[in-house]
C-alpha cells in the first residue's frame, strides 16, 4: 500500500544546531556520555542524518521544498509552515495545489485574472512578462532585445524565456503551494519545454477575444511617467486633471503593435489547444472581471 504525501517538507538548520540538539538527545538517553565520546558519537549520527537527506533529495527531488529555518524564532517557523499546510477550500478549491495556465491574446485580462486566482487560492503567480521585465533590468544586452519585442510585438526568443521560466517554476514555493503561469506557453519550443520537464498543468485557460477587442482595450490603456501606475482611460480612469494631463501611451499598446501580437496569437492557440486539450477551458473573455474571475474559480 502506498503512501502519497500533499506535501515534503525538509527543515534546514545550522549543522550546529543539530549537533546541539543531538548531543542533548544521546545524554537524555545515556547520562555517562560526555566527553569526546559524546563528541564522536554525535558526529557520526549528524554524518549518517546528512547520507539519510542526500537520498530524500534524490528521491523527492522534483516535490520536495526545503525550508529555511537558520536563525528563526520557533514561533515564526511554526507560523510559517501553518501558511504552507493549511487547506483552502474556498470556492470548491482542491487540497492538491493547482498548477494552472493562462493563455490568450493581447489585453485579454491574464494578468488581472492571474494576480486574482493567486489570492483567493494562495497559488504563486508566475508571469512570463515580469520575469522578463526583470532581465531587463539585470541585463543591458538582452533588455533591449525583450524591450524591442514589447514594442514591436515580435515574439520574444525561446532561449530566453524558456530558461526564466524553467528556474521559477523549480523553486520551491511553486512545488508546495501550486502556480499560475500567465503568458507562457505560446510556442512549440515552450511547450516542449514543460514536457521535457515533466511539467504538467491541472488547467489551462484559453482566453478567446477578437482582434478588434484587444486593439479597443489596449488603446484606452495609459501609463502616468511620474509614478508609473496604469490607468485605462474606459474602466480606470485617473480622478484628477494633473494626472491625466500628463499620461501617455505606450509603444507596445499602439493599433499597429497590438495588431501584430494578435496575429502571432492566432498562429499559436492552435497548437496550444491541440498540446492541452484534455486540460484546456475556452473562456470569452468580453465579460466583467467579476464575472470572468467567477468562471475560472469554478473551473479550478
Amino acid at each position: 500500500m502506498g503512501i502519497i504525501s500533499d506535501k515534503f517538507i525538509l527543515l534546514k538548520v545550522k549543522p550546529s544546531a543539530s549537533l546541539a540538539r543531538i548531543k542533548n538527545n544521546l545524554i537524555g538517553i545515556n547520562q555517562s556520555l560526555y566527553g569526546p565520546d559524546l563528541e564522536e558519537l554525535a558526529n557520526q549520527c549528524l554524518q549518517e542524518n546528512d547520507i539519510n537527506m542526500k537520498g530524500v533529495r534524490e528521491a523527492f527531488g522534483q516535490f520536495i521544498f526545503e525550508h529555511d529555518c537558520v536563525d528563526k524564532a520557533q514561533a515564526d517557523v511554526s507560523n510559517e509552515l501553518h501558511r504552507m499546510l493549511k487547506l483552502r477550500f474556498k470556492n470548491g478549491a482542491p487540497r492538491r495545489p493547482p498548477r494552472v495556465i493562462i493563455v490568450g491574446p493581447p489585453g485579454s485580462g491574464k494578468d488581472t485574472q492571474a494576480t486574482q486566482l493567486a489570492a483567493q487560492f494562495g497559488l504563486v503567480h508566475v508571469s512570463a512578462k515580469a520575469l522578463l521585465l526583470n532581465e531587463v533590468q539585470k541585463d543591458a544586452e538582452k533588455g533591449r532585445i525583450i524591450s524591442n519585442c514589447f514594442d514591436t510585438g515580435e515574439d520574444i526568443p525561446d532561449e530566453m524565456i524558456n530558461s526564466l521560466v524553467s528556474k521559477r517554476l523549480s523553486q520551491s514555493d511553486c512545488k508546495v503551494s501550486g502556480w499560475v503561469l500567465e503568458g507562457f506557453p505560446y510556442t512549440k519550443n515552450q511547450i516542449n519545454l514543460l514536457k521535457s520537464l515533466n511539467i504538467k498543468p491541472s488547467t489551462v485557460f484559453l482566453f478567446e477575444g477578437t482582434e478588434d477587442e484587444s486593439v479597443r482595450r489596449l488603446g484606452n490603456r495609459r501609463v502616468d511617467p511620474q509614478t508609473g501606475m496604469i490607468y485605462n482611460l474606459e474602466v480606470y480612469p485617473p480622478s484628477d486633471e494633473a494626472t491625466s494631463s500628463r499620461l501617455v501611451e505606450q509603444l507596445k499598446d499602439s493599433e499597429k503593435t497590438v495588431r501584430t501580437r494578435f496575429s502571432a496569437w492566432k498562429k499559436m492557440s492552435p497548437n496550444i489547444e491541440e498540446s492541452f486539450r484534455n486540460q484546456i477551458h475556452a473562456i470569452q473573455c468580453e465579460r466583467t472581471i467579476e464575472e470572468m474571475a467567477d468562471l475560472l474559480a469554478d473551473a479550478i
